[in-house]
């Protein structure tokens, strides 16, 4: 079938204290991406596979947005989950997408919470998330290394669990150095990329620590000692390369956190779906998903972000909005064939 794509811009300004620490001042340019037509059967369905939402990484830096690349990648992604839902292979069959998403029973989902130990306002934050309900912290690290990880300990955080996202900020040595450290650290789940990936060391770091692997990388899918070096494997549901992985991961018994695109509602509402349809058939292999991060940015389309607190309450009525909006939006077709 023929994909037609169009795409939206769109700009995110940060606001918060997190982004100031990784990202250069001014709007942030991210792309809806939207593909036509289909003939899948239901909303849902018709969402996953002809919505996406790109926006650049903070950690990556401000590289320029290469629309004709992303366009192209919508268009995978959408064969992707085209194939999820109609699959003949077994082990996709047995997820029983489609089946799942024609009777889809929305239910509640507690994301985790996204911040960093050197903002100003980390004491006030630890006792607000406490208060909205949130059990899994994310924190982000960066270079004052030494100096966050005494912040964090400073404080009682036996109520929830810890996650670490270093973003391969530090190197093999000094996270050996500080094991004695990190271990008092008290329900710590996991350290996403500590330092930059290198198979022998992130082994030797595997025997002291769980370690998550940020699948951004397509680059590492194809090597098979891959699966030896992590616990974890963080998935941007919006990456087209990703769900191939995804899928390997969990035959290997991997655990997977479903992760969005930083900030827009379309990321959020992707993540929450692709998170419902894996952890249906997954209980124990897929966790805590990450998509609570629209207070890192000023989002004129919060109302489209069901969250009460900690939970992403999600109904009929709040997804119908969301497509509404879409829908309404002046879409540009593109010329790209995909």
């Amino acid at each position: 079938m023929e994909l037609k794509t169009s795409f939206k811009n769109y700009y995110l300004t940060p606001k918060s204290e997190l982004n100031s620490l990784t990202v250069r001042p001014g709007n942030r340019h991210g792309l809806w991406v939207k593909i036509t037509p289909s003939c899948l059967m239901t909303d849902i369905e018709q969402f996953l596979s002809g919505f996406f939402d790109y926006i650049h990484w903070p950690e990556l830096g401000d590289e320029e947005l290469k629309q004709s690349s992303v366009l192209n990648q919508g268009a995978r992604i959408s064969k992707f989950v085209n194939s999820l839902i109609n699959s003949e292979d077994n082990f996709l069959k047995e997820v029983k997408t489609h089946q799942l998403l024609t009777n889809f029973s929305f239910k509640s989902v507690r994301s985790n919470y996204v911040f960093t130990p050197m903002t100003n306002s980390f004491n006030t934050e630890i006792e607000k998330v406490n208060a909205q309900g949130f059990d899994v912290l994310k924190l982000k690290i960066t270079k004052n290394f030494e100096e966050e990880i005494k912040k964090i300990l400073r404080h009682n955080l036996n109520w929830c669990t810890i996650r670490l996202d270093f973003n391969s900020c530090q190197n093999f040595k000094t996270l050996v150095d500080a094991k004695e450290k990190l271990k008092k650290i008290p329900y710590l789940e996991y350290l996403e990329d500590p330092c930059p990936f290198d198979i022998k060391q992130w082994f030797e770091l595997k025997k002291l620590f769980p370690l998550a692997l940020d699948s951004l990388n397509s680059k590492l899918e194809n090597n098979k000692e891959l699966l030896s070096c992590f616990d974890y494997l963080v998935c941007k549901t919006a990456r087209p390369y990703h769900f191939s992985f995804v899928l390997e991961a969990i035959r290997n018994n991997k655990k997977i956190v479903f992760t969005n695109m930083m900030d827009s509602f379309l990321g959020t509402w992707k993540t929450y779906f692709i998170h419902s349809i894996f952890k249906n058939h997954f209980p124990n292999i897929i966790q805590t998903p990450g998509f609570y991060t629209h207070h890192l940015y000023q989002n004129s389309n919060i109302e489209l972000l069901p969250f009460l607190k900690a939970e992403f309450l999600a109904d009929q009525n709040s997804f119908n909005k969301m497509i509404f909006y879409l829908n309404q939006q002046e879409w540009k077709l593109s010329t790209i064939e995909c």
